[in-house]
């Protein structure tokens, strides 16, 4: 995990990681790049490779707007 700076999100500062992995499993491999944060639920970008038989995809999501509720 690589400290990458901080990402602002629902108008807070979110310090970020940078997780590089790859894997295969039945035939299919993957390897790309997660980046996380420590204080939220889910991460706050995705970019990946999988190959597959006859098949590729590149995949690439990030989170650009997020809505915080306070919960009682």
């Amino acid at each position: 995990m690589q400290p990458a700076g901080s990402v602002k999100l629902a108008g807070i500062d979110f310090p970020v990681y940078r997780v590089k992995w790859s894997g295969s499993l039945m035939g299919m491999s993957a390897n790309g790049e997660t980046v996380v944060s420590p204080e939220l639920p889910i991460p706050v970008g995705i970019t990946a490779s999988i190959a597959y038989p006859g098949q590729a995809l590149y995949v690439h999501v990030k989170v650009t707007d997020l809505r915080l509720e306070k919960s009682s």
